[in-house]
């Protein structure tokens, strides 16, 4: 069968996994529908770091040059210590990105980046977007063609698609529908997020980085703080990450910040001071879906947090979601292959991928809050080992070539 002759894939939810799958299948020239639950994109989350690996298929899809107009250009990664508030290591991450990786490091507002890829696929005419169209159910039409049911307003509206692609976040209802019954894990940790004007930053903070456009990791025991900039430099971002107990489905509601400062008590005061400084923090609760899944073996795949829901460890979650689409749409996108070879392909290709990155991001976690002589001796290594060395180590997460990870599978 022939499966681009027939009816067009239907993407699952218009965040940044969908819109990204719909940007990445029109590049390929297949159209596509997008289904999204919302009647509206909403202005939510917070900062999201995009490395190499995923800003050289945002280039592809021609929305990088927007993204760095309302995002930030990153020129420095910094680690350093929670407690004394010292340089643990510094890098320049502009130019080691360009030069190793030929793209750049942006960080951006969760909501800059979907409203950019939002109106890019607006302009695309092989890409259509549907709002208030809650997917309730999935049947199976024939063995080569699925219905997705959904409620429009009251009324149940029927798609018949041969695939359907999950971009529905970590809560999928996709992954919840027969033969499936999948939910996500809650997975011990809670992120508090704040975003602040850097006009409202203390000025002893900000004279201490070389440049404002810096990402920041402070470590510390069990816990950690990033910081970075967004909104073309006017805003600053801050994620603490601290161990926390399961609150259930939810997600961006306030935060007591009494029982954050518990978890930053022994920290620098400079530190302490930005918690003080920040009236609003809002509450995340981190969920895994688990066990990965890239596809059902029948008529549906998965990409982004609804196939891996990652931590954020390693600040690939976004990036994971850009990959997973590009490698699916190349696969679809060959002629030469069927539907089922395609997805049991796209699982294959991304599975050990992914497994790899979390991998990364349960070091980064034990890196960061390492306590006792494990800190210390972590402290020396970055010390003595250079920058360009720290960041050769990492070719294989920021040089990844997900378009060509597909061919060199062939």
């Amino acid at each position: 069968m022939d499966w681009q002759k027939h009816e067009k894939p239907i993407i699952v939810g218009a965040g940044i996994a969908g819109l990204s799958s719909a940007l990445a299948l029109s590049d390929k020239g297949i159209s596509n529908l997008v289904l999204e639950s919302r009647d509206h994109l909403e202005e939510v989350g917070a900062g999201i770091q995009l490395a190499p690996n995923a800003t050289r298929l945002l280039k592809k899809w021609g929305v990088l040059d927007r993204l760095i107009e309302v995002g930030v250009k990153t020129h420095f990664l910094e680690l350093r210590d929670g407690l004394s508030a010292k340089t643990r290591m510094q890098v320049d991450l502009q130019d080691v990105s360009e030069r190793r990786w030929h793209a750049p490091y942006i960080t951006i507002h969760r909501a800059d980046l979907q409203n950019v890829l939002y109106e890019k696929a607006k302009q695309n005419s092989l890409i259509n977007i549907r709002f208030d169209e809650k997917v309730i159910a999935v049947s199976k039409e024939t063995p080569e063609l699925a219905e997705v049911h959904t409620d429009h307003q009251g009324s149940e509206h029927g798609f018949v698609t041969p695939l359907i692609i999950g971009c529905d976040g970590v809560w999928s209802k996709l992954r919840q529908f027969p033969p499936l019954d999948d939910h996500a894990s809650f997975s011990g940790y809670i992120a508090w997020r704040a975003t602040i004007d850097v006009d409202a930053l203390p000025k002893e903070f900000i004279r201490t980085f070389t440049d404002i456009k810096t990402v920041v990791a402070w470590m510390g025991p069990n816990n950690h703080l990033v910081a970075y900039p967004l909104k073309a430099g006017k805003s600053f971002n801050f994620v603490a990450i601290t161990h926390g107990n399961n609150p259930g489905e939810i997600w961006s509601r306030e935060g007591n910040k009494a029982d954050l400062l518990k978890h930053f008590k022994d920290w620098h005061p400079a530190i302490r001071n930005i918690f003080n400084l920040i009236e609003k923090w809002t509450f995340w609760p981190l969920f895994q879906m688990l066990p990965q899944r890239f596809s059902d073996n029948g008529l549906r795949v998965f990409v982004g947090d609804a196939s891996h829901g990652f931590l954020p460890f390693a600040a690939q979650g976004a990036a994971m979601a850009i990959e997973d689409s590009a490698a699916l749409s190349e696969l679809l996108a060959d002629k030469d292959m069927n539907l089922s070879e395609a997805m049991s392909r796209y699982s294959n290709i991304r599975a050990p991928r992914v497994a790899a990155v979390n991998k990364r991001g349960v070091f980064n976690s034990f890196v960061y809050h390492a306590t006792g002589p494990v800190a210390v001796a972590r402290n020396l290594v970055m010390k003595v080992r250079s920058s360009e060395s720290f960041m050769a180590s990492l070719d294989w997460l920021y040089g990844y070539d997900a378009a060509g990870a597909v061919h060199n599978l062939k």
